[in-house]
């Protein structure tokens, strides 16, 4: 007889054995054995090959929407002093609107086709914050 635990630390069991043979005397009394012994680490065999490859999962949710359009711009001063160019490069994925405002006030606006478009905006008499805002807003 073997005890053998499978995993690791101290380890007991009791094993009964009934006997009915007759030659013991005790026919029909269990008698017990208690078996003790320490488990280790078990022994890990060579890694198997890889199974095939299973089916393909649904298809994700929808992402959230990305930027309606990428910006980039540049404000230079007119041969007017009283005068500034903004000149923006818009790449739209649809048609939109493009509106220039400054401390809240709409300075200009401009319809954009989808694609890159230049969309020029001359500024009189420019804020004295100099700092505009170009919000693009999708066409519906």
């Amino acid at each position: 007889m073997r005890f053998a635990p499978t995993s690791p630390g101290a380890k007991s069991a009791t094993l009964s054995i009934t006997d009915n043979t007759g030659n013991t005397g005790n026919t029909g009394s269990p008698v017990a054995a208690t078996l003790t012994g320490a488990g280790g680490d078990l022994p890990t065999g060579p890694l198997g090959t890889a199974g095939a490859k299973g089916p393909t999962g649904a298809p994700g949710s929808r992402g959230a929407t990305g930027p309606s359009a990428t910006v980039t711009c540049k404000v230079t001063k007119t041969t007017s002093a009283k005068k500034i160019k903004v000149t923006c490069t818009v790449k739209t994925k649809k048609a939109a609107t493009a509106r220039l405002t400054s401390n809240g006030r709409t300075i200009a606006r401009r319809t954009l086709k989808a694609g890159t478009r230049h969309a020029t905006f001359t500024v009189t008499n420019p804020s004295h914050t100099r700092h505009y805002r170009l919000k693009i807003t999708p066409a519906s």
